[in-house]
């Protein structure tokens, strides 16, 4: 009875779709990793760099020219930078432009 009831929760769950669901982005994002030792043979050469504090940031600048390696990082999505190593994410955008950084119509 017990298999019965959990098979039928687990089919429903599936028809409704909440098993497939994609992971919405995340609100806060990070810089990644904590930055390695200078004397760590694993060390990235590439730093991770800081945002300015107020800034507007397209998630694809975060990773590809700051270094940032969340991988919560919408490619698209508009963050506002909170601290040094944060952002806020504040828009899901069709298209994420700059160099002022916002959503394109």
């Amino acid at each position: 009875m017990q298999i019965t009831t959990f098979v039928t929760l687990a089919l429903a769950a599936l028809a409704s779709g909440a098993a497939l669901q994609e992971k919405p982005p995340a609100d806060v994002v990070t810089a990644g990793q904590d930055k390695a030792a200078p004397n760590d043979e694993h060390a990235s050469t590439f730093a991770i760099k800081s945002c300015k504090i107020g800034a507007n940031y397209c998630g694809w600048y975060l990773r590809n020219d700051l270094g940032w390696e969340d991988p919560d990082i919408a490619g698209y999505g508009l963050y506002k930078c909170i601290e040094p190593y944060k952002a806020s994410r504040i828009a899901s955008c069709v298209k994420c432009v700059g160099p002022v950084a916002h959503c394109a119509s």
